[in-house]
């Protein structure tokens, strides 16, 4: 009984980093089924328009962001071993970078791991970003600015007007 009870720790111990690398897999197997053009509203009924563009031989998803009005902004997203990144390009002159957390199913959350072109960390910043997934046709996404300490969400939805 002791030896398949070792069997079994040795194989949940083994087999989380492997389930790890399988997730950030999948999870950009999601965003790369994103390609296409969208369509979306946010806060205050802005309204943008959000593409997706496979490249780099399929090792990156550029998302780009044109709010109505505003200047575009653009986001990269790629895996780095067994994670999965992202780089945003603000329209504010700073680039955040965040690494994917994948511990809810249909849920990709991307969190900062650190900023690039701060003077100030109380300068405003994105924070985080979470994707939630609803069909192929709809998408929400979560949008979290950091300023001053204080953390404000804007939240989207978007819809696939072309593939």
């Amino acid at each position: 009984m002791l030896k398949i009870s070792s069997a079994f720790v040795l194989l949940v111990l083994f087999s989380a980093p492997v389930r790890a690398q399988d997730s950030s897999e999948e999870a950009f197997e999601k965003l790369k089924s994103l390609v296409g053009k969208w369509t979306g509203v946010g806060p205050s009924g802005l309204t943008l328009v959000v593409t997706y563009e496979l490249v780099s031989g399929g090792q990156a998803v550029v998302e780009t962001r044109v709010p109505k009005g505003e200047p575009s902004m653009v986001s990269i997203f790629h895996l780095d071993n067994d994670e999965l990144m992202m780089t945003h390009y603000c329209s504010v002159g700073n680039q955040p970078r965040m690494k994917a957390d994948l511990t809810s199913p249909g849920t990709i959350e991307f969190s900062m791991i650190d900023v690039t072109g701060l003077s100030s960390e109380n300068e405003g910043h994105m924070y985080g970003l979470r994707f939630d997934f609803d069909d192929p046709s709809h998408l929400r996404q979560l949008w979290t600015w950091r300023e001053d300490g204080k953390n404000l969400p804007s939240a989207f939805t978007l819809e696939r007007v072309e593939e």
